[in-house]
């Protein structure tokens, strides 16, 4: 199995772009794009996701395929949309008699009453929606198709 880093170089090499052609696109320096090449784990923890996203598109990659097929969800709730995760948090929240700030302790990132406001989320890490994932029970990839544009 190829690792995500090989997967971004052939995809870019198989577009003709060079690192810095890439990097530009992304508004990031030489050697940070370089590091996302050479290191997997650079990919979910320095880059946004929305820079994820831009770099997916860049080379006509989808999410599954560096990451894999996510797991189908559970539960009656469709996660189609921000609002259905933040349905999802709030149904938790009751269920465990929890409040938002226990919640984003338990998670182990804060401003979690904004769930609604894909921008905002779409500027954390894919480490964010990890967490997030974690905590809810979910394969985090289901998780961030919430907040991918739909087609």
């Amino acid at each position: 199995m190829e690792s995500r880093c090989e997967i971004l170089r052939k995809a870019r090499e198989g577009k003709s772009l060079t690192l810095q052609n890439v990097a530009e696109t992304l508004g990031l320096s030489l050697p940070q794009y370089r590091d996302v090449e050479a290191y997997d784990e650079e990919i979910e923890q320095t880059l946004s996701t929305a820079q994820v996203l831009r770099l997916f598109e860049t080379l006509n990659l989808r999410v599954e395929d560096v990451f894999g097929k996510p797991q189908q969800p559970t539960g009656s709730i469709a996660l189609d949309s921000p609002f259905a995760v933040s349905s999802l948090v709030d149904q938790y929240l009751a269920r465990e008699s929890m409040g938002l700030s226990e919640f984003e302790e338990r998670v182990g990132w804060d401003h979690l009453d904004q769930l609604t406001h894909a921008e905002n989320m779409l500027n954390r890490p894919i480490m964010f929606f990890q967490a997030l994932a974690k905590v809810l029970g979910l394969d985090w990839r289901t998780l961030l198709r919430a907040y991918l544009p739909q087609s």
